[in-house]
């Protein structure tokens, strides 16, 4: 199991994962508060299953 963290902000959010054991997965992604930053958090969350 993965455990999603999303820091908002005006301009960029930054998302992070965690497995079950509190340890992060990847590093953070930074992505702009607009259409194609997104599309960029999409992206990146296909990286993970999703049930």
């Amino acid at each position: 199991m993965f455990y999603v963290g999303i820091d908002i902000g005006k301009r960029h959010h930054e998302v992070g994962v965690i497995d079950d054991k509190g340890q992060p997965v990847e590093n953070t992604l930074r992505f702009a508060n607009t259409k194609a930053g997104s599309h960029k958090l999409l992206e990146y969350f296909k990286m993970y299953p999703i049930r």
